[in-house]
């Protein structure tokens, strides 16, 4: 009986009384809601120019550089946006608009990731070689570095473009 109390007890808590202390503060994350939004908007509509680099990945150093640079901005700030929606969600998860931010995150995920597919496979076709090579020759690979030596490590158990459509 007293595991009863104390879990209503717990139930009942209103965040309003819960110290400041004790609660994150989103505007850490972003000012308001509608700051948010106007970040959600500019990032959506840049994932777009991921696709523009599809086939151009092995063309330059340069153009792979600015290739992950987008990716990996994107990705930093789609995974911003999430943590500031998902913390938003759960601190009344009765809130369905909350509930719908963190639902728009993990569309716009799904668009993320549908616009970046052709990247491991192309930098595969690049080549190790290649790769090391264009690691050496262009700086703003350095970040990258893992990233694209694991892609090329993983190599003998990629399946080809043809394999994967099965």
């Amino acid at each position: 009986m007293l595991g009863m109390t104390v879990l209503m007890t717990a139930q009942d808590r209103d965040r309003a009384k819960v110290a400041d202390a004790y609660k994150w503060n989103l505007t850490d994350v972003y000012p308001g809601e509608a700051a948010w939004r106007a970040q959600k908007d500019k990032i959506t509509a840049e994932i777009p120019q991921l696709r523009e680099f599809q086939g151009k990945l092995g063309s330059s150093p340069a153009t792979l550089a600015d290739a992950l640079e987008l990716m990996s901005r994107l990705d930093k700030e789609l995974s911003r946006l999430y943590v500031y929606a998902s913390m938003l969600s759960e601190q009344d998860t009765r809130v369905s608009d909350a509930q719908g931010m963190q639902q728009e995150m993990q569309q716009i995920f799904a668009k993320f990731g549908a616009a970046a597919p052709y990247i491991d496979p192309e930098v595969l076709r690049i080549g190790s070689a290649t790769i090391e090579k264009a690691i050496a020759a262009q700086s703003r690979l350095a970040p990258y570095a893992f990233y694209l030596r694991d892609i090329a490590r993983r190599a003998a158990h990629t399946l080809s473009d043809s394999e994967e459509k099965i």
